[in-house]
């Protein structure tokens, strides 16, 4: 549900970063092409609308885990948790970003031929979710520390239906 609340925006992004190095610069390319000749500004296009979303790429799943609130109470929740306090997670969360520039840059070949070049096609994938799963953890950890409480509203129905208890069979 995040990612289609997230998703239009993030390519709104990808959009206005795209016409604005088209204005800027001397690329005189479509989406698709400039994916395919040059995939160091097709990955600035991707990398900078996630920087710029940044707060609720990382913090809005760590707030619906830890509060177990629903995702329009994490966006509001969001305000409580400030950036500048968590610059661990800022850091590893730039870094995750800069690694597909990284994979880039090390021109790993797409069809490998040597044991080499097959583990070399394994690093990237493995270690792209391991510090992904790290910002997650880091994310979680620093919403738990802010000691939010988050009070869940009573629905109408939920107060009309009267709570149910198990009761379960005992042996006498």
């Amino acid at each position: 549900m995040l990612g289609l609340v997230l998703a239009p925006a993030y390519f709104i992004l990808i959009y206005f970063t795209f016409l604005a190095t088209k204005l800027l610069t001397v690329v005189d390319t479509t989406f698709t092409e400039t994916t395919a000749s040059s995939p160091v500004l097709y990955q600035f296009y991707m990398a900078l609308p996630t920087l710029i979303l940044i707060k609720p790429i990382s913090l809005m799943p760590a707030l619906i885990i830890v509060l177990d609130c629903r995702l329009l109470d994490s966006w509001h929740s969001l305000k409580y948790c400030r950036l500048t306090d968590a610059k661990e997670l800022i850091l590893l969360f730039c870094f995750s970003v800069s690694l597909s520039f990284i994979w880039i840059l090390l021109k790993i070949p797409t069809q490998p031929e040597t044991t080499a070049q097959y583990i070399l096609n394994i690093i990237p994938p493995v270690l792209t979710q391991l510090v992904s799963l790290t910002v997650a953890v880091l994310a979680i950890r620093f919403v738990a520390s802010r000691n939010l409480v988050y009070h869940k509203n009573n629905d109408s129905l939920d107060s009309q239906q009267p709570e149910e208890t198990l009761d379960y069979p005992t042996e006498d």
